[in-house]
């Protein structure tokens, strides 16, 4: 009787205490080559990524992320009714709490001889990231590190990243008992139609 109770006391601490992932990325536009990167504790890989841009013309591109087996092809658009299409990356129905604890980032935007170039884009850039980061800062506690680099001298716009982020079973689990329990109250309102719903 005394070992099961402990058993399942471990078990609920096990629920109950978030495990650390680290994600980190490298993203070089003009080069045409990045990764990314997500591992248990900064130690055991998860997986990790290669990607790159295939210029089918002037107006169409596919990002391309390669895998062990095989290379998995996107198109760059916002069409919903395209299975292909790079939205459904981030058309994600469920997706669980998480607290972000820390970003790291650091973005080089430069264009030879062009100075109004580089200073301009910079600028709008900080407007976006700095939105971003007020977002996350009002919504949870964490830690914030940027650097962004002007480069006169060469053409280049490159992003690195790295992150800190805590996530536990118990967060999940609630995560998706308040998603079903969403798309039940949805569904039955709307007469049993499927709708856009995420926790």
């Amino acid at each position: 009787m005394i070992t099961n109770i402990s058993l399942v006391i471990l078990a609920l601490n096990f629920l109950i205490i978030p495990f650390t992932l680290v994600a980190e990325g490298d993203i070089d536009v003009f080069e045409n080559q990045g990764w990314f990167r997500l591992s248990l504790f900064g130690a055991i890989k998860l997986f990790k990524t290669r990607a790159y841009l295939k210029h089918l013309d002037p107006l169409h591109n596919n990002l391309i992320l390669k895998g062990r087996k095989k290379d998995y092809e996107f198109h760059i658009n916002a069409d919903k009714r395209d299975k292909q299409s790079v939205i459904k990356l981030l058309d994600i129905e469920f997706f669980p709490y998480i607290n972000i604890v820390s970003i790291d980032l650091e973005l080089s935007v430069g264009k030879r001889d062009d100075a109004l170039f580089t200073t301009l884009t910079l600028g709008g850039l900080k407007i976006v990231f700095y939105g971003i980061f007020s977002f996350l800062k009002s919504s949870q506690k964490l830690e914030i590190s940027e650097n962004f680099i002007p480069e006169y001298n060469k053409d280049i716009f490159r992003t690195a990243f790295s992150g800190i982020i805590n996530i536990s079973f118990a967060d999940i689990i609630y995560s998706f008992i308040l998603y079903l329990t969403k798309k039940i109250q949805n569904r039955i309102k709307r007469g049993g139609k499927k709708v856009d719903n995420r926790a």
